[in-house]
């Protein structure tokens, strides 16, 4: 037998198991995720009024945020918009030696 080979034979027989692991163990999380998307969707959702007005709470909020950006983009385009001054450095004082 040739090097070459030896060198196919060994690759195949290490990466063979590590493929059969993946295998399974990708078989057994897609069994799983299936069995928590199937209870997931089972449970029924709580009756309760505080998730209301924590979302109208949530709500409002986000429009503050909202309006507050809107404002920043205003300001921040007038700002753009004024043309810039320079600050010229002052003239150097003559003295007499």
């Amino acid at each position: 037998m040739r090097s070459e080979d030896l060198w196919y034979i060994g690759y195949i027989a290490a990466v063979t198991p590590l493929l059969v692991i993946s295998a399974i163990g990708w078989w057994k999380a897609s069994r799983r995720v299936k069995k928590l998307e199937q209870q997931v969707l089972q449970t029924p959702l709580p009756e309760d009024p505080r998730i209301e007005t924590t979302i109208d709470a949530l709500t409002a909020q986000m429009n503050e945020l909202a309006n507050a950006q809107e404002f920043m983009q205003r300001m921040l385009l007038k700002k753009a918009e004024q043309p810039v001054r320079r600050i010229e450095p002052p003239a150097e004082a003559i003295t007499p030696h």
